[in-house]
């Protein structure tokens, strides 16, 4: 009965009224009739399914860990935004939780079954505006544009099936990896696996667990659009989730939407986490606004989110809100300061997972069908900044649906998909048309130069991922790694394949905007139909910086899936060997080292001494004769 209070009270706050709150309402208590119950907590069930009244911000509350009961900590409200650029600070207790007191570690496994829900229909109306050409004057792009090749590169690892079908749909999965373990995010659950794929934690993000993962910061029915990364700075994960509730009507006084977020004590996702939930509706003038389709990433100084704004109370778009909070606080569970902003001149804004000592957090928006936006918060911390640059980009269409034995996969539209920034290099993927009924995935590498210093970012290369004729590529998602090797991972179906995922990966020196011959990782057993992804991901283990690894999606009998691949760049051919620094390893140094052989003590690299013990000698010639004929031009 307290699991159907608290999804009935989703389907009121939703304004959803008669006949159709009926069907809401019924439709969402059977998707979720398979979750346990929670007869421990029975005394606090009326607390859950009601409003969390919003208080004062010095209404601070007392620090929660979780021990068999809980209390769900005020959501504090943030100054009116106002004008454009207008900064908005706040300031949020933690509530520390320990997951190992959960009652149940793993609350579920395998898909669901029953009836699944579109996230998007528990949502208010949004609508932002539609991509369009720049009406600026931009000089036309002389990127080079590459494809596939031939030649393989790639060495795929472990991989394994992760979460599965939910209530929810599309599953919007996110991978995080740490030094021993990997999370996964999905609508709305959250898994903690070794990385031999043995899952050892699983949990609801909304208050429909054993608790719900977010349930005791006060997280109810719908928590939608879930972000996970791992810090591999601070050695810590760290995940979001977002939440709106009411129709923003003058008579609904409880509407809320907030931004949700923890971060574990450890490099170990099994223990304790602090839990922070802010509140993300964003007051301009009369209008009020709620945050979607967020951006998730950081620097060595804060975390920060990004999210369109759509009107709660009046429609419309109100652009994207950045939101940053002071990472320091947040690793030792101290309150939570941040700052909130907003600007109307970049949609869909993606933040980078910054790997080096980045001068500024970077943020990339498709804005126009031929010109991307990048974005910088100058002074995050202090004085925080917005600067803009507009770069042209080859000229594109938006991608049609992508066809499947099931029916039309939806591709959304021309949106980025995730940013990762190293070296000064600015990483972004996206969709596109490829043909009337073709989408493509394609892939862009900026090169930022002294931005936002001086100059501007410029594009270096474009990638297209092109399988073929009849064949749809979609949801890229790109990294690189430390020695600049760069991984994607993506989607690819037809009218009579289903469904595949795929990694590729390209080397440093390759051609411009060229991948390595892609290999396929998983393929659905059934065709999809409709709303897909919303994204894939991708990440770099933190443990030798070199290892990549994705998480796609496939469809199934019972519903969606997904699954994890571990993969990496084939490691570039050694050259010790190379006497003559003609960067092959050949005849020619053979001979220098026979003509040199037996010199000793004293010998050097140049003469033939590989091995640096001073000696021309059998060891050197073993050395060069395992290397022969390796070119590392």
């Amino acid at each position: 009965m307290a699991q159907q209070g608290s999804q009935g009270a989703v389907a009121r706050r939703l304004g959803l009224v008669g006949l159709g709150a009926g069907v809401a309402i019924l439709a969402t208590v059977i998707a979720f009739s398979f979750t346990p119950s929670k007869p421990e907590q029975a005394n606090q069930e009326e607390a859950i399914a009601s409003p969390v009244p919003l208080a004062p911000v010095s209404a601070i509350g007392q620090e929660i860990r979780y021990a068999g009961t809980w209390n769900p900590r005020p959501v504090h409200p943030i100054e009116e935004i106002g004008g454009e650029g207008v900064v908005a600070t706040g300031v949020v207790e933690p509530t520390i939780i320990d997951t190992r007191t959960f009652p149940i570690q793993i609350q579920h496994e395998g898909p669901r079954q029953g009836l699944f829900t579109g996230a998007a229909s528990f949502l208010p109306p949004h609508n932002k505006p539609k991509v369009e050409h720049f009406d600026g004057v931009l000089a036309r792009s002389t990127a080079p544009t590459g494809g596939l090749r031939s030649d393989q590169i790639v060495e795929l690892g472990r991989g394994w099936t992760a979460i599965q079908q939910t209530p929810w749909t599309p599953p919007d999965p996110t991978i995080a990896v740490g030094p021993e373990h990997v999370v996964v995010t999905v609508n709305m659950d959250i898994a903690f696996y070794t990385k031999d794929g043995d899952l050892q934690f699983f949990a609801p993000l909304n208050d429909s667990g054993n608790p719900g993962f977010f349930e005791e910061v006060g997280a109810k029915g719908f928590t939608f659009d879930p972000k996970c990364f791992y810090d591999h700075e601070a050695e810590r994960f760290v995940v979001l989730a977002l939440e709106v509730y009411g129709t923003g009507t003058p008579s609904e006084a409880d509407d809320e939407a907030t931004l949700t977020f923890a971060v574990s004590a450890t490099s170990d996702p099994n223990g304790i986490w602090y839990k922070y939930r802010t509140n993300a509706i964003i007051t301009v003038g009369s209008s009020t606004y709620w945050w979607d389709y967020p951006g998730f990433g950081y620097d060595s100084d804060a975390y920060y989110v990004t999210g369109n704004l759509f009107g709660l109370n009046t429609g419309g778009f109100g652009g994207t809100g950045f939101r940053i909070f002071d990472k320091a606080p947040l690793l030792t569970g101290s309150p939570a300061t941040f700052s909130t902003f907003r600007s109307t001149e970049v949609v869909s804004t993606q933040v980078a997972h910054h790997y080096g000592n980045n001068p500024t957090p970077y943020f990339v928006s498709v804005a126009f069908l031929d010109a991307w936006r990048i974005a910088t918060i100058q002074n995050p911390l202090t004085n925080p900044t917005l600067q803009i640059a507009t770069i042209a980009t080859p000229p594109i269409s938006s991608p049609p649906n992508a066809p499947s034995p099931g029916g039309q996969v939806d591709t959304i539209d021309v949106r980025a998909f995730n940013v990762h920034w190293r070296n000064n290099k600015l990483y972004a993927g996206h969709n596109i048309r490829l043909g009337p009924s073709r989408a493509g995935a394609r892939w862009m590498q900026f090169d930022m130069g002294d931005w936002p210093n001086s100059g501007s970012p410029t594009l270096d290369q474009v990638g297209i991922i092109d399988l073929g004729v009849g064949i749809s590529t979609f949801e890229p998602a790109i990294f690189a790694d430390s020695d600049d090797n760069v991984g994607v991972v993506f989607a690819s179906s037809s009218s009579t394949e289903n469904v595949k995922m795929w990694v590729a990966a390209r080397k440093p020196n390759d051609p411009p905007g060229t991948l390595a011959d892609p290999i396929e990782v998983t393929q659905g057993s059934v065709g999809s139909n409709g709303r897909w992804g919303d994204y894939y991901d991708i990440t770099i283990d933190p443990i030798d910086g070199r290892t990549f690894w994705a998480i796609g999606q496939t469809s199934e009998p019972f519903g969606w899936s997904t699954f994890v691949q571990e993969f990496s760049v084939e490691p570039a051919p050694s050259c010790l060997g190379d006497i003559n620094g003609d960067n092959i390893v050949d005849l020619d140094d053979f001979v220098i080292l026979a003509g040199n052989f037996g010199i000793g003590p004293g010998a050097t690299p140049q003469q033939g001494d590989l091995n640096g013990d001073g000696f021309v000698d059998l060891d050197d010639f073993i050395i060069l004769a395992g290397n022969f004929g390796n070119n590392c031009n």
